[in-house]
């Protein structure tokens, strides 16, 4: 009877913690038939070394260290089981929420998500060596990225080379990040490079051309910044909004392709607000993406730069 009511009892599982992560690993083993799961949401609690203060009466360096190796290993524990619940989970998600795990999407040891369709993650994608065929159909992807450097977005198009939405939250003192969206966005250049642009014509706008090229089916990107953390990168941060705050504006005004939007500037994205989001993206919602006013130019221009040319090449 389990076999069989266990499927639809599962369709949806949240984790909320380290100790209902384990617990699900030791269901998941006791199935005779696994659950076809299509929503997924994971969340960790930061697991701490303990401090030599804190051991009281066991106040001795032996015992601290082996403190510090059961940590460690319950650690290493909680690591194998979240691949573990990824691989026999992926040949039928269709939504999946990580928070609070360094998890690598990437990685060779990951099966391919045929019907993966929207996710979010604090953790980057790593490399650029996973087959574009892994996430077939990705469409809304969610990263926390404090930058988004060249090398993001390289990984970024080939990880999720279909995507229509982006949403990058904890982005702080980046200064690449809004003049290489002046570029996906196509919006016009300046004459000399700026806060918010590459000069027309220099090699930077050229490669973030060919580069922006990659995205034909990305339409809807926003951005959240994170507070700057120093005062040293104050400036770089303050200018990074500015850029931001210009190619909200010149988006809202209908320049350009797809849409733009900036977010409020917000600290974190708590594993709270992360479930909220899974959850409306579970019953149909936006989630964590802007939703997109209606009649919004299509970026399929950017697949015609090769032949027709983009200003940034002149």
């Amino acid at each position: 009877m389990n076999s069989i009511a266990n499927p639809a009892r599962y369709q949806s599982v949240s984790l909320f913690g380290n100790e209902k992560l384990l617990s699900f690993v030791n269901r998941l083993a006791s199935f005779s038939a696994l659950p076809v799961i299509h929503h997924l949401f994971i969340a960790g609690l930061q697991v701490r070394y303990i401090q030599m203060t804190e051991l009281g009466d066991q106040y001795t360096f032996e015992r601290w260290r082996e403190m510090q190796e059961e940590t460690r290993a319950y650690i290493s524990k909680l690591s194998v089981n979240v691949h573990t619940i990824l691989v026999t989970l992926a040949p039928h998600l269709r939504t999946l929420g990580i928070h609070g795990w360094n998890v690598d999407l990437t990685a060779d040891t990951l099966p391919a998500f045929p019907f993966l369709h929207d996710i979010t993650s604090t953790s980057k994608p790593r490399h650029s060596v996973t087959s574009p065929t892994r996430f077939p159909s990705l469409r809304r992807v969610h990263i926390r990225a404090r930058s988004a450097h060249p090398a993001f977005w390289l990984v970024l198009a080939h990880f999720a080379p279909r995507a229509t939405h982006l949403r990058l939250s904890g982005v702080c003192e980046d200064a690449h990040t809004p003049r290489f969206l002046r570029v996906l966005l196509d919006l016009p250049p300046g004459h000399a490079a700026t806060a918010d642009s590459y000069a027309a014509g220099s090699p930077e706008a050229a490669r973030a051309v060919a580069l922006a090229a990659r995205f034909p089916h990305l339409a809807h990107v926003s951005v959240q910044p994170a507070p700057y953390s120093d005062a040293g990168g104050a400036d770089v941060h303050a200018s990074m909004e500015a850029a931001l705050a210009g190619l909200a504006a010149a988006s809202a005004r209908g320049q350009g392709v797809g849409m733009f939007v900036l977010l409020p500037e917000q600290h974190s994205y708590t594993a709270e607000e992360a479930r909220r989001d899974w959850l409306d993206v579970v019953e149909g919602g936006d989630g964590p993406w802007p939703p997109a006013p209606d009649g919004n130019a299509s970026p399929a221009v950017r697949a015609k730069w090769a032949e027709e040319g983009n200003a940034y090449l002149a």
